[in-house]
Order: C-alpha cells, then sequence, then structure tokens
C-alpha cells in the first residue's frame, strides 16, 4: 500500500525547514533545501517505523492543492 502525504518547506531564520503536517512534530533543518529534505525524510521514516512496530495507524493521507 503506498501513502501520499503532503510536506512544506519554508525558510526560518537563514536555515531551512521541511515539515510534513500529517505527522506533528516531524521535521528537518538544514542549511539548504536538500539537507532539510534528506533530514525530514530520516525523522519521517523513524516515526514511521516507531508507529507500525507499535501497531498503531499512519494518519489519513493528505494532499492539499494550496501552494
Amino acid at each position: 500500500m503506498a501513502y501520499v502525504y503532503e510536506g512544506k518547506i519554508e525558510e526560518s531564520e537563514g536555515c531551512w525547514v521541511a515539515t510534513v503536517p500529517a505527522f506533528p512534530g516531524c521535521f528537518g533543518g538544514g542549511d539548504a533545501i536538500a539537507d532539510a529534505c534528506r533530514n525530514a525524510s530520516e525523522a519521517l521514516r523513524l516515526f514511521i517505523a516507531e508507529r507500525l512496530d507499535s501497531g498503531a495507524e499512519l494518519p489519513p493521507q493528505v494532499i492539499s492543492s494550496e501552494p
């Protein structure tokens, strides 16, 4: 089964922050967009693995048409 979640990337105080709103508190940051995305991807992977290992459901996928 494939899940698709919306991610957001924003600049904040001179660095980049990538978040996935469906997973509050799960984010990554870095000096470059690629770093923020890579760090967020790792945080999300660990978060999802923990949820699945504990038998918890994943949040419903959310895709917005907003920019």
